[in-house]
Protein backbone atom coordinates (compact mmCIF):
# COMPACT_ATOMS: atom_id res chain seq x y z
CA UNK A 1 0.00 0.00 0.00
CA UNK A 2 3.06 2.66 0.77
CA UNK A 3 4.57 1.57 -2.73
CA UNK A 4 1.59 2.16 -4.20
CA UNK A 5 0.82 5.75 -2.80
CA UNK A 6 4.24 6.72 -3.47
CA UNK A 7 3.97 5.98 -7.17
CA UNK A 8 0.80 7.34 -7.44
CA UNK A 9 2.54 10.54 -5.83
CA UNK A 10 5.05 10.32 -8.33
CA UNK A 11 3.32 10.37 -11.18
CA UNK A 12 0.89 13.00 -10.20
CA UNK A 13 4.59 15.23 -9.60
CA UNK A 14 5.24 13.99 -13.29
CA UNK A 15 2.01 15.29 -14.59
CA UNK A 16 1.97 18.68 -12.98
CA UNK A 17 5.71 19.11 -14.62
CA UNK A 18 4.43 18.11 -17.62
CA UNK A 19 1.93 20.75 -17.79
CA UNK A 20 4.33 23.73 -16.59
CA UNK A 21 6.99 22.54 -19.11
CA UNK A 22 3.75 22.65 -22.08
CA UNK A 23 3.17 26.23 -20.45
CA UNK A 24 6.53 27.01 -20.65
CA UNK A 25 7.00 26.13 -24.58
CA UNK A 26 3.85 28.04 -25.21
CA UNK A 27 5.40 31.28 -23.33
CA UNK A 28 8.31 30.81 -25.59
CA UNK A 29 6.91 29.89 -28.67
CA UNK A 30 4.95 33.38 -28.25
CA UNK A 31 8.01 35.21 -27.61
CA UNK A 32 9.48 33.92 -30.80
CA UNK A 33 6.24 34.89 -33.02
CA UNK A 34 6.48 38.48 -31.07
CA UNK A 35 10.34 38.97 -31.54
CA UNK A 36 9.58 37.91 -35.45
CA UNK A 37 6.83 40.57 -35.16
CA UNK A 38 9.29 43.06 -34.53
CA UNK A 39 12.01 42.08 -36.89
CA UNK A 40 9.46 42.24 -39.20
CA UNK A 41 9.04 45.84 -38.48
CA UNK A 42 12.45 46.83 -37.03
CA UNK A 43 12.85 45.73 -41.09
CA UNK A 44 10.73 47.80 -42.61
CA UNK A 45 11.49 50.96 -40.71
CA UNK A 46 15.31 50.84 -42.22
CA UNK A 47 14.17 51.36 -45.36
CA UNK A 48 11.98 54.71 -44.68
CA UNK A 49 14.33 57.27 -45.05
CA UNK A 50 12.80 60.87 -43.39
CA UNK A 51 15.07 64.19 -43.29
CA UNK A 52 14.69 67.78 -44.41
CA UNK A 53 15.59 71.77 -43.45
CA UNK A 54 13.97 75.12 -42.65
CA UNK A 55 15.59 78.04 -44.01
CA UNK A 56 14.94 81.66 -42.14
CA UNK A 57 16.26 84.94 -43.51
CA UNK A 58 17.22 87.93 -42.18
CA UNK A 59 17.27 90.91 -44.52
CA UNK A 60 18.35 94.49 -43.04
CA UNK A 61 18.55 97.36 -45.61
CA UNK A 62 20.09 100.49 -45.37
CA UNK A 63 16.92 103.29 -46.48
CA UNK A 64 14.48 100.36 -46.77
CA UNK A 65 12.04 98.17 -44.56
CA UNK A 66 14.18 94.98 -42.83
CA UNK A 67 12.42 91.64 -43.11
CA UNK A 68 12.85 88.65 -41.25
CA UNK A 69 11.25 85.44 -43.04
CA UNK A 70 10.80 81.75 -42.20
CA UNK A 71 11.59 81.01 -45.95
CA UNK A 72 10.88 77.58 -46.43
CA UNK A 73 10.62 74.26 -44.74
CA UNK A 74 11.18 71.23 -46.49
CA UNK A 75 10.56 67.81 -45.34
CA UNK A 76 12.19 64.69 -46.94
CA UNK A 77 10.36 61.26 -46.94
CA UNK A 78 11.66 58.68 -49.06
CA UNK A 79 11.33 54.63 -49.56
CA UNK A 80 13.41 52.04 -50.18
CA UNK A 81 10.57 48.85 -51.45
CA UNK A 82 13.52 46.52 -52.78
CA UNK A 83 17.35 46.78 -53.70
CA UNK A 84 16.60 48.34 -57.01
CA UNK A 85 13.11 50.16 -56.28
CA UNK A 86 13.27 53.45 -54.50
CA UNK A 87 10.49 56.33 -53.75
CA UNK A 88 12.00 59.91 -52.98
CA UNK A 89 9.26 63.21 -52.20
CA UNK A 90 10.08 66.62 -51.29
CA UNK A 91 7.12 68.77 -49.96
CA UNK A 92 7.66 72.38 -49.45
CA UNK A 93 5.82 75.06 -47.28
CA UNK A 94 7.32 78.76 -48.13
CA UNK A 95 6.35 81.57 -45.81
CA UNK A 96 5.19 79.98 -43.08
CA UNK A 97 1.37 79.90 -44.87
CA UNK A 98 -0.52 78.76 -47.83
CA UNK A 99 -2.82 81.72 -48.11
CA UNK A 100 -2.58 83.66 -50.66
CA UNK A 101 -3.81 87.50 -51.90
CA UNK A 102 -5.70 87.71 -55.10
CA UNK A 103 -2.79 89.12 -57.27
CA UNK A 104 -0.15 86.50 -55.68
CA UNK A 105 1.65 89.37 -53.88
CA UNK A 106 2.13 87.28 -50.77
CA UNK A 107 3.93 84.26 -51.97
CA UNK A 108 2.69 81.65 -49.19
CA UNK A 109 2.70 77.94 -50.88
CA UNK A 110 2.72 74.38 -49.94
CA UNK A 111 4.11 72.34 -52.83
CA UNK A 112 5.28 68.65 -53.61
CA UNK A 113 8.58 69.70 -55.04
CA UNK A 114 9.77 66.29 -55.79
CA UNK A 115 7.73 62.83 -56.04
CA UNK A 116 9.73 60.05 -58.25
CA UNK A 117 10.54 56.53 -58.22
CA UNK A 118 13.98 55.51 -59.30
CA UNK A 119 14.51 51.79 -61.25
CA UNK A 120 17.94 51.05 -60.24
CA UNK A 121 19.75 48.73 -63.52
CA UNK A 122 23.04 49.57 -63.27
CA UNK A 123 25.73 52.68 -62.80
CA UNK A 124 25.48 53.35 -66.32
CA UNK A 125 21.64 53.29 -66.96
CA UNK A 126 18.76 53.92 -64.35
CA UNK A 127 15.03 55.02 -65.06
CA UNK A 128 13.47 57.84 -62.70
CA UNK A 129 9.40 58.21 -62.91
CA UNK A 130 7.58 60.84 -61.35
CA UNK A 131 7.97 64.85 -60.38
CA UNK A 132 11.48 65.83 -60.18
CA UNK A 133 14.00 68.98 -60.40
CA UNK A 134 14.56 69.84 -64.06
CA UNK A 135 18.92 69.50 -64.53
CA UNK A 136 18.65 73.27 -65.33
CA UNK A 137 21.46 75.54 -63.88
CA UNK A 138 23.46 74.88 -60.63
CA UNK A 139 21.23 76.30 -57.54
CA UNK A 140 17.71 74.17 -59.78
CA UNK A 141 18.68 70.88 -58.48
CA UNK A 142 21.30 71.50 -55.36
CA UNK A 143 19.23 74.63 -53.81
CA UNK A 144 19.98 73.53 -50.14
CA UNK A 145 21.18 77.26 -48.29
CA UNK A 146 24.28 76.16 -47.18
CA UNK A 147 25.58 75.19 -50.77
CA UNK A 148 25.50 78.63 -52.30
CA UNK A 149 26.97 81.67 -50.68
CA UNK A 150 24.69 84.41 -48.79
CA UNK A 151 21.04 84.78 -48.05
CA UNK A 152 19.10 84.84 -51.26
CA UNK A 153 20.05 82.64 -54.10
CA UNK A 154 21.99 84.11 -56.70
CA UNK A 155 20.04 86.36 -58.53
CA UNK A 156 20.49 84.70 -62.26
CA UNK A 157 18.41 81.79 -60.28
CA UNK A 158 16.15 84.10 -59.12
CA UNK A 159 15.47 86.27 -61.70
CA UNK A 160 16.45 84.64 -65.14
CA UNK A 161 16.19 80.98 -64.68
CA UNK A 162 13.37 79.62 -63.96
CA UNK A 163 14.15 78.32 -60.29
CA UNK A 164 12.99 75.87 -58.35
CA UNK A 165 11.74 74.21 -61.81
CA UNK A 166 9.52 71.44 -60.55
CA UNK A 167 8.42 69.29 -63.56
CA UNK A 168 6.39 66.26 -64.11
CA UNK A 169 8.09 63.62 -66.33
CA UNK A 170 9.87 60.34 -66.76
CA UNK A 171 13.71 59.74 -67.76
CA UNK A 172 17.22 58.02 -67.67
CA UNK A 173 20.15 58.77 -65.79
CA UNK A 174 23.38 57.16 -64.79
CA UNK A 175 27.42 57.27 -64.26
CA UNK A 176 29.11 55.27 -66.92
CA UNK A 177 31.99 56.74 -65.68
CA UNK A 178 33.75 57.62 -62.06
CA UNK A 179 33.87 61.13 -63.26
CA UNK A 180 31.10 61.27 -65.24
CA UNK A 181 27.42 61.47 -64.46
CA UNK A 182 24.29 62.55 -66.68
CA UNK A 183 20.40 63.04 -66.47
CA UNK A 184 18.66 63.13 -69.44
CA UNK A 185 14.18 63.81 -69.21
CA UNK A 186 11.13 63.57 -71.48
CA UNK A 187 8.98 66.09 -69.53
CA UNK A 188 6.04 68.67 -69.91
CA UNK A 189 6.20 71.62 -71.28
CA UNK A 190 6.93 74.87 -69.39
CA UNK A 191 4.11 76.73 -68.55
CA UNK A 192 3.44 80.25 -67.36
CA UNK A 193 5.91 81.89 -64.64
CA UNK A 194 4.70 82.44 -61.43
CA UNK A 195 6.56 85.26 -59.70
CA UNK A 196 6.32 85.04 -55.73
CA UNK A 197 8.53 87.48 -53.50
CA UNK A 198 11.52 85.63 -53.60
CA UNK A 199 11.99 84.67 -57.51
CA UNK A 200 10.29 82.50 -59.98
CA UNK A 201 8.89 79.28 -59.57
CA UNK A 202 8.70 77.51 -63.01
CA UNK A 203 5.34 75.59 -63.61
CA UNK A 204 4.28 72.43 -66.13
CA UNK A 205 0.85 72.87 -67.46
CA UNK A 206 -0.52 70.10 -64.86
CA UNK A 207 1.02 71.19 -61.52
CA UNK A 208 -0.96 74.19 -60.95
CA UNK A 209 -3.84 72.16 -59.87
CA UNK A 210 -1.27 70.22 -56.96
CA UNK A 211 -0.74 73.43 -54.96
CA UNK A 212 -2.64 75.49 -52.77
Amino acid sequence: MVAGAAGAVDDHRIQALEEQLAVMNTEIENLKNEQGDLSFLEGQASKLHLGGYGEIHANFQEGGDDQFDIHRLVMYVGYDFNDWIKLTSETELEHAFVADSDDGSNGGELSVEQLYVDFLLADAVNVRAGRVLAPLGIINQKHEPTLFLGVERPNMEKNIIPSTWSVDGIGIFGYPLSWLSYEAYVVAGLGRLQVPRQGRRAQGPHQRAGQL
